[in-house]
């Protein structure tokens, strides 16, 4: 027991202090008139990863335990992690065109383009967590 919670303490610890310290930074760097950008970017990353990857993360607390041959697991991670790709690759794209196509450019536009990269790293990790 406590060789997984040794593995899986750093992997919750060091994203919430990754977290803590962007805060820190994108205050002290942004004006403050421009963190309510900052504050609008990190609701839609959230909001996004509930609404296109909690799924997957829940599909494979629901079916790992009954994956018991290592096939059966081995299928089920790749399911996992193609899904994954398809849902990070719809977000990149369609939120990049949506963004740098129709929005006008300034602030906003580009807090919320520095996002994108953001919402895969996160639900990567999220999945990966799981």
């Amino acid at each position: 027991m406590l060789k997984h919670i040794l593995f899986y303490a750093p992997a919750r610890i060091i994203p919430a202090l990754l977290s803590l310290v962007s805060v820190a930074v994108f205050t002290r760097v942004m004006p403050v008139e421009n963190y309510g950008y900052f504050a609008l970017a990190t609701a839609v990353l959230n909001a996004a990863q509930a609404f296109l990857n909690q799924w997957l993360c829940q599909g494979i607390m629901r079916f790992y335990p009954g994956a018991r041959e290592d096939t059966a697991r081995t299928s089920l991670f790749a399911a996992c992690g193609a899904l994954f790709w398809v849902t990070s690759l719809f977000v990149v794209v369609v939120g990049g065109l949506i963004l740098g196509g129709f929005w006008e450019p300034g602030v906003l536009r580009t807090t919320l383009l520095l996002t994108l990269p953001q919402y895969v790293l996160f639900a990567l990790v999220s999945l990966v967590l799981r």
